[in-house]
């Protein structure tokens, strides 16, 4: 559900429509909508349901709406914002944090100030903006170098440790192949 804003619908309209304007011009509509769903309504799946729109448009709203709200919760954790920029690229698409998901927040920012999302925010795009390739690169370590160094791991367990290993990667902790296997080797719990 969204949170209450502290402005009549009348008075979000003007910072509301100025931040639309660095949102991209073919993502602007939904943007549009989305800003009113996050004043209106606590339903954004059945509003995309009533509207009809497309499944790819009806989960870039969802996640728009759901990732302001998750703003609010965000750490400072690399890995954290890492992963939370990776969820809604994922639902938005290659492109989508500058073209729609950045400027959107910012304009439910101006909407409804909050610092703590302000803030978020703000290390959200900062991040992006020094670590995208880092956000992007492959692990220097494979599913398969995992299983030949440790053969107990099989299925969830390998994935868990596989998880941690990105993890720890995005927060800096190592960055080789051998280093990564030490990490593991130093994390037995992973």
């Amino acid at each position: 559900m969204a949170p209450e804003l502290g402005a009549a619908p009348r008075e979000l309209a003007a910072p509301a429509r100025a931040g639309l304007a660095a949102v991209a011009a073919e993502h602007r509509s939904l943007a549009a909508l989305t800003l009113l769903a996050h004043t209106r309504l606590a339903d954004a799946a059945g509003f995309a349901k009533r509207l009809k729109l497309s499944g790819a448009d009806a989960k870039r709203l969802e996640h728009a709406l759901s990732g302001f709200d998750a703003l609010a919760k965000a750490t400072q954790k690399r890995s954290d914002i890492m992963d939370f920029l990776d969820a809604a690229e994922a639902a938005g698409g290659e492109g989508s944090l500058d073209a729609f998901f950045f400027p959107l927040w910012r304009a439910l920012l101006a909407a409804a100030p909050d610092a703590a999302r302000r803030d978020a925010l703000a290390a959200a795009e900062a991040l992006e903006v020094r670590s995208h390739a880092l956000r992007r690169a492959k692990l220097p370590l494979t599913g398969n170098d995992l299983m030949a160094e440790r053969p107990q791991l099989q299925g969830k367990a390998l994935g868990t440790a596989l998880a941690a290993l990105k993890r720890s990667y995005r927060d800096g902790e190592w960055s080789t192949r051998a280093e990564g296997l030490a990490w593991l080797g130093q994390h037995s719990d992973a």
